[in-house]
């Protein structure tokens, strides 16, 4: 379960700011 805020991490990078949900922006910031 520890891998899957990693592979959020890498997606958020991979992807622009602005076409991520603010939900995931959200959980990001924290």
């Amino acid at each position: 379960d520890s891998k899957e805020p990693i592979m959020k991490k890498m997606r958020a990078l991979m992807l622009p700011r602005e076409s991520l949900p603010t939900s995931l922006l959200d959980g990001f910031r924290q």
